[in-house]
Parts: structure tokens; sequence; C-alpha cells
């Protein structure tokens, strides 16, 4: 065995037995995982809780807008006020829309969305079921017959992650997400709830 070939062994053999440096190697492997852990740990319970509030504006927004005889717009308006109460502490009138439609159905044609009115100032975000004076867009086993009177409410909601805007120098990739819920109700002491004169935001 050569000169250096046997230090070269006894190089090899130190390293391997030394442990300087291995528990700042473990943290820097380690503290990617645990600062992720730790983010979801606050996201997921923000984003669950977003969302939950979400379908309890629409069904809150369209109960209230069914008992109503007529609607105008000083109503529409209390509604879309009444979902930034309920959306609290998070922002609605930044992130949200709510979109109010009746569905009526004349004798002998389709259903038909006889108005619609719109929250939405900004966010620029449209109706699923269709705009005014289209024949609705439904789920199954839900019909509009002929004389009824649908009421639904729809909420749209942009979700982005907090920690995502530092991260990401203001993008916020993969887990953005638009939540969306809907809900149908019927008048309660009318036939058919008419609007009274233009949307709020007309």
């Amino acid at each position: 065995m050569t000169p250096g070939s046997a230090a070269l062994r006894g190089l090899i053999r130190r390293f391997a037995v030394r442990q300087d440096g291995v528990a700042a190697l473990e943290l820097a492997i380690l503290l990617p995982v645990l600062l992720f852990l730790l983010l979801g740990a606050f996201e997921l319970p923000r984003a669950l809780l977003i969302y939950e509030k979400v379908t309890r504006v629409s069904a809150e927004i369209g109960d209230l807008a069914a008992r109503q005889d007529t609607m105008i717009a000083s109503q529409l308006t209390d509604l879309f006020s009444a979902a930034d109460e309920i959306m609290s502490p998070f922002s609605f009138k930044t992130y949200g829309t709510v979109v109010v439609s009746s569905l009526t159905q004349a004798s002998g044609k389709d259903p038909v969305i006889a108005w619609q009115c719109s929250s939405d100032t900004t966010l620029l975000l449209s109706s699923k079921i269709g705009k005014q004076g289209d024949k609705p867009v439904l789920p199954n086993g839900l019909t509009v017959g002929t004389g009824d009177n649908v009421i639904v409410a729809e909420v749209f909601y942009k979700y982005a992650p907090i920690f995502a805007s530092y991260m990401f120098n203001g993008e916020k990739p993969f887990v953005s997400a638009t939540y969306y819920d809907v809900a149908y109700f019927r008048p309660r002491d009318t036939t058919t709830i008419a609007l009274t004169g233009n949307c709020p935001n007309s």
C-alpha cells in the first residue's frame, strides 16, 4: 500500500466516524418540511372556514330574498351588505360576489331568468346558471313548472393563502381557488317575486 493510498483511507475513515455538522445537516433537510407543515396547519383551517362561510352566505341570502313580496334596489343592497357581515372577518367586498336571480316559467315556454342582480363591481364574475333572459342551467332534479318562481343565490369568493404572497412575490401558484356555492329557494309569501326598478349596481 502506497503512502498516498494509506493517507486517503485514513481520511475517509475519519470522515465516516466524525459527527460534526450532522445536526445542522438534518435541520437543513427537515426545515422546509416543518415549515410547510406549519403553514398548512394555519392555512387549511382558514380555507375550510372561508368555504363554510361561503355556503352560509348563499343559504342566508337566498332565504332572505325568498321572504320578500317584491324586490327593490335598496333591499338588494341590504342583502349584499348582509353577505359582508356573514363573511366577517374576511373581506367580502374585495374578494366576493353575490348573484341573486329569479327564475320563472310562462305557460308553454321554457324557464327563463326573469331578473338577475349582482353585488360585483370589480371581480366581474358571471352567474353559472346564465344571464338575464337566458334559459337557466339547473341541476338534475330541479324543475321550474308553469307559474313557478325560484330564487337562486350564488356566491363566489376568491381565496388565496396569506403566506403565498410573501413566498412567491405576490403570485399564488397551485393553491388559489374561487369558491362557489349556490342555493335555491321558492318564495315564502307570494307566487312570484318581481324586481321593481333596477339593480343596485346598474
